[in-house]
């Protein structure tokens, strides 16, 4: 096993920033190991749930007030009441859109990495990761990483994120995954590092 104490001095320069900004209060992947040469990234049950349902409720805020609106005023000649009713379509439209593109599209729209021994390579599926391309040789993993930030959301509460460190280019990272159970993180940052045979960096504190 590979511990972060044996292996933090090999990568002082190294950035213990965040990379990804998205904000998830519980575990949406785990890590899992269909066989012995092949480590996937799973999405949980609750994550499996939780994106449907966020995204027809979004829905639902953004087209009701419209519709409301339109009901409404249908057929009345009070100016007034236009202009009210159209304001408040308007901004419930609007938060619902900022709402879905700066929380919940990061979080949907991300891709952990699949890694397989036998093809010596680590790619994401169904995405150009700008970093290692259409993939990347296994080898070319230096080291796994774990990182904290300060999130807000009914308070403020600690996001953890496990990141590659690869050594081409030098020094640069790219996220595997990022959710705010640490424990369950930390289980599978030190699992990847493993089936690696990788350092594991905690760079949390």
């Amino acid at each position: 096993m590979n511990t972060a104490s044996d292996n933090n001095d090999d990568f002082g320069d190294l950035s213990r920033t965040a990379i990804t900004r998205q904000i998830i209060t519980f575990q949406n992947w785990r890590l899992t190991f269909p066989t012995p040469h092949l480590a996937v990234f799973e999405k949980t049950p609750k994550f499996r749930t939780f994106l449907p349902v966020v995204r027809c409720i979004l829905i639902i805020v953004a087209i009701l007030p419209p519709l409301i609106f339109w009901l409404v005023v249908r057929g009345s000649t009070n100016q007034f009441l236009w202009l009210a009713l159209a304001a408040i379509a308007a901004e419930n439209f609007i938060v619902a859109l900022v709402l879905y593109f700066a929380v919940i599209h990061p979080v949907a729209a991300f891709r952990p990495p699949t890694f397989d021994k036998l093809a010596g390579k680590f790619w994401r599926d169904g995405k150009r990761d700008p970093i290692i391309g259409d993939g990347s040789p296994l080898a070319n993993i230096a080291a796994v990483q774990i990182v904290a930030r300060k999130a807000m959301g009914k308070g403020l509460f600690l996001m953890y994120e496990v990141n590659l460190v690869l050594r081409q280019p030098a020094g640069r990272r790219t996220c595997a995954i990022c959710h705010s159970d640490e424990e369950t993180i930390r289980q599978d940052a030190q699992n990847l590092a493993d089936f690696l045979q990788s350092p594991l960096l905690d760079h949390t504190t």
